[in-house]
């Protein structure tokens, strides 16, 4: 919580930046590519019921930004192949579109949506660095360790002080689903609507602690926390 509390625009090395855009660019080239797939169609015409002002990509229409933010996760998942860390998890369907909708929402500078792009892929390597393999095999890890850096990206554009962004990581982890990868071999549209649901909950963890929601200190590493559910130790 006190490295994304502290981190800034300056603290990046220009490698860093410059690989942030490329994610940013990368996400949205696998949206345009995706946007008229039938999962896609699907979630664009659930967020299209909603009023908002958070861009849809690639359509005219604002929606309301959870639902900007899952149908855009979903577009960016939607073709597989969107960014992935460690042969493991697909970090831009969910960080990116966090971003991109809290940032638009927040007015945020482009310099504030690269910082927070930063800061929600270093939170999703740290805690599947943290996790380890998983002890249960049949989860998917995508979509379970993205929500961390959703969390961490929409908490830096809101503002949160180091308090809330602990408790906003808390419910990030107690949130989080156990996601099956039955539904990933079965060729089913599951796999596709992961994305944008981990950006949503990482979203909806940095709204409840913004205002005042607590969570346990220990969500992640305690006797019965995070690493011990879904690494085993």
């Amino acid at each position: 919580a006190e490295f994304i509390h502290d981190l800034t625009y300056r603290d990046l090395p220009q490698e860093v930046r410059e690989l942030a855009k490329l994610r940013i660019l990368d996400t949205l080239s696998c949206a345009v590519a995706g946007r008229d797939l039938p999962h896609c169609k699907v979630a664009t015409e659930v967020a299209k019921k909603s009023t908002g002002g958070s861009t849809l990509i690639g359509h005219r229409e604002k929606v309301a930004l959870l639902d900007a933010v899952l149908a855009n996760g979903v577009m960016i998942h939607s073709i597989v192949q969107d960014d992935i860390l460690s042969g493991l998890v697909h970090p831009g369907s969910t960080v990116v579109s966090t971003a991109i909708g809290v940032g638009e929402e927040k007015g945020a500078s482009g310099e504030e949506v690269l910082t927070a792009t930063v800061l929600g892929y270093e939170l999703v390597g740290r805690i599947m660095r943290g996790t380890g393999r998983f002890s249960v095999s049949s989860f998917r890890p995508s979509p379970i360790l993205t929500t961390f850096g959703a969390t961490a990206s929409a908490g830096k554009l809101m503002g949160l002080d180091e308090e809330q962004l602990v408790n906003a990581i808390g419910y990030a982890a107690s949130l989080t689903p156990g996601t099956p990868n039955e539904v990933w071999w079965s060729g089913t549209m599951e796999g596709m609507f992961q994305a944008g649901a981990s950006a949503r909950i990482g979203i909806l963890s940095a709204i409840l602690a913004e205002k005042g929601a607590t969570a346990a200190p220990q969500a992640l590493e305690g006797k019965d926390g995070f690493f011990r559910c879904c690494g085993g130790g």
